[in-house]
């Protein structure tokens, strides 16, 4: 198996510095960085794409987090693992992420929620935080990066 793309660091040279840049951005310390990895975890799940969830699975894991938080992401709703500013940034990325048929996607209910456990440093990086990982899914979607092997191998060699 292989990749659709060649590795897009190497097509578009400066998509590195643009990484660095957005890790650098949504790492400013108002948001833990485990409810970020939570974050981008839930919405590789919620796109439906297998290299961002293994990507970020592997990147809990190693940052220490437990096979329990890990696999409950997919149903965080009744699961015990989680705080409730965990709980309440992970509605967001689903609210953000998922279209809704009966109203505005970010409620105010929803925002006041939030709004409880994040000041508006913190409520701005979780926007980046979104932001972030979905500047990404088009690439993991579009090129199909192998999931779960180094990165020098995830793409497609040029030739």
């Amino acid at each position: 198996m292989e990749s659709r793309l060649s590795n897009p660091q190497d097509l578009v040279p400066e998509l590195k510095e643009l990484s660095a840049a957005l890790y650098k951005v949504t790492g400013n310390g108002s948001v833990p960085r485990p409810t970020i990895g939570l974050m981008q975890l839930r919405a590789g799940q919620i796109v439906g794409n297998t290299y961002l969830t293994t990507l970020h699975s592997t990147t809990l894991r190693k940052t220490g987090e437990s096979e329990e938080r890990i696999t409950a992401v997919a149903t965080w709703q009744d699961a015990t693992y989680f705080t409730e500013a965990e709980r309440a940034a992970l509605a967001l990325v689903e609210a953000v992420l998922q279209p809704s048929a009966h109203s505005e996607r970010v409620t105010d209910e929803l925002y006041a929620r939030v709004s409880e456990h994040y000041d508006e440093k913190a409520l701005a990086t979780l926007a980046m935080v979104i932001g972030q990982v979905n500047f990404f899914v088009p690439l993991a979607i579009i090129g199909k990066p192998l999931p779960g092997v180094p990165p020098t191998r995830q793409w497609r060699q040029r030739g």
